[in-house]
């Protein structure tokens, strides 16, 4: 399949987001904390947390849109539970790619690095943004891929909580195990 030259461009720009957002994360000073650990196996195979994440910058532009072949690349805070403490920050890229013929749905494929002060994490899948712009949970795989969090996999569900509120926060629940 060939690429668009805008599409090409944008490809080119995510792909440095992604590979360069251990740089560009590292000099975020909000990093403040570990992330929450609201749950631990007791032989600490898996781990599960809990955050707000706000809609930060997006390139070009995307915040909402719901339009087939929307595209771009954003750069978010992810924050503790109660919204107030920055723990890390989520660079990634959108596809909104097309329509499922059995319902109508909005598909979209993403791809997000969340990096935090003990370790990131990789989420790269497709997802119903139907139910998501419909408040209804959403689920996309996850990777750990260092620091605390290496060699871990999981799930990664998450539910917008408003839109009317500034950065549309969307709650973000991580299980990742061994």
């Amino acid at each position: 399949m060939r690429l668009s030259k805008p599409r090409e461009r944008m490809l080119a720009i995510s792909a440095g987001l992604l590979v360069g957002g251990t740089v560009l994360i590292g000099v975020v000073p909000a990093v403040a904390s570990t992330p929450q650990v609201t749950k631990v196996k007791a032989d600490k195979s898996c781990i599960e947390h809990t955050y707000i994440e706000k809609l930060g910058t997006y390139y070009p532009g995307v915040t909402t849109a719901n339009e087939i072949g929307t595209y771009g690349t954003y750069h978010d805070p992810i924050l503790d539970s109660s919204g107030t403490t920055q723990l890390g920050t989520g660079v990634g890229t959108l596809d909104v790619l097309y329509k499922r013929p059995s319902d109508g749905h909005i598909i979209e494929y993403t791809t997000e690095q969340y990096q935090f002060a003990d370790g990131t994490v990789v989420v790269s899948d497709y997802f119903d943004r139907t139910n998501l712009l419909a408040f209804k949970w959403v689920s996309e795989s996850a990777k750990g891929t260092s620091g605390a969090y290496l060699g871990m996999s999981g799930k990664v569900t998450s539910r917008v909580i408003s839109f009317t509120a500034p950065g549309y926060p969307a709650l973000d629940k991580f299980i990742l195990c061994k």
